[in-house]
């Protein structure tokens, strides 16, 4: 069985985390009301914290999936956050604060 630590782990660039924290303003940024969106930043907050990527990944593919019918900055947003978790446990944390970030510009770019 081969060690996963030798697999290349590609790394997320700069710009596809400008293009996560961009969606997730578009997508979330004005979703629902304030108490909503501050509730949703501080769970994911304490998912980060807790290094508890599941747990962040789940809080958010449940807020998404309320705004992502007809919705292609959703299903885009989706998908590369598919493709950033999937690519290397160290970038989490660029993730979710990119997310996060996105989310708390309340739809600002």
């Amino acid at each position: 069985m081969e060690n996963p630590k030798n697999e290349e782990v590609r790394k997320l660039s700069p710009s596809k985390l400008k293009k996560i924290r961009e969606l997730s303003s578009k997508t979330l940024g004005k979703a629902g009301s304030d108490n909503y969106r501050q509730k949703l930043v501080f769970d994911l907050l304490n998912a980060v914290k807790a290094k508890d990527q599941d747990r962040f990944l789940w809080i958010l593919l449940r807020a998404l999936n309320a705004h992502i019918k007809d919705n292609p900055e959703a299903k885009r947003l989706a998908s590369l956050l598919g493709e950033a978790f999937l690519s290397s446990e160290a970038d989490f944390e660029k993730v979710a604060y990119s997310v996060i970030l996105g989310i708390m510009s309340g739809g600002e770019n």
